[in-house]
């Protein structure tokens, strides 16, 4: 029998610790289970989740027929004959497509290649005033950019560039480009 208030005051404050201390191993355990589970479907629910969003994204905001010939990105590498990619704009993901992030876009003899140059101030202006005088239903309006050509050897690592293929490219690790245009 206990015989001192300090002695059961002891006592309560060792069972409120191994109470304490047996919850905390508890909640370890718990969630060391569950972090297993998660994590043998997490792909899954990550392949899950991404394509309700694009469902989702799709019923707001509709793309026709989904072909994408055509994207924005950001210059990996390149050679001689081809550039390697990684695209900005293009709605793709390796795990639900099942292609590479990087894109690999073939240089062809007929493959126009173009650096997209601001025009100066003064240029813009005096086109213009020129259009303005012979405006009529068919004249376009002046542009504030002009599309000087260049060589594959020009484009460097980390340039931005708008890419145009023929064909519909969204699902393609490769492709042959029609248009290249680095942006500034």
């Amino acid at each position: 029998m206990i015989s001192s208030p300090f002695s059961s005051r002891r006592l309560l404050t060792a069972l409120a610790s191994i109470l304490v201390v047996t919850a905390f191993i508890l909640v370890g355990l718990n969630a060391f289970q569950l972090e297993r589970r998660l994590r043998a479907t997490a792909t899954e629910n990550y392949v899950k989740g991404y394509l309700s969003a694009r469902k989702t994204y799709a019923a707001i905001c509709p793309t026709p027929g989904r072909e994408t010939n055509q994207f924005f990105a950001t210059v990996a590498s390149s050679d001689t004959r081809s550039l390697v990619l990684t695209p900005l704009t293009l709605d793709t993901d390796p795990l639900v497509d099942g292609v590479p992030i990087q894109r690999t876009v073939n240089i062809t003899p007929s493959t126009v290649i173009q650096h997209v140059v601001q025009k100066s101030a003064d240029e813009f202006n005096r086109e213009l005033a020129e259009f303005a005088k012979t405006k009529t239903a068919t004249t376009t309006p002046p542009s504030l950019v002009r599309y000087q050509s260049i060589r594959l050897s020009d484009i460097k690592f980390g340039d931005r560039v708008y890419v145009h293929a023929g064909e519909d490219i969204r699902l393609k690790p490769a492709f042959d480009a029609t248009l290249i245009r680095v942006v500034e």
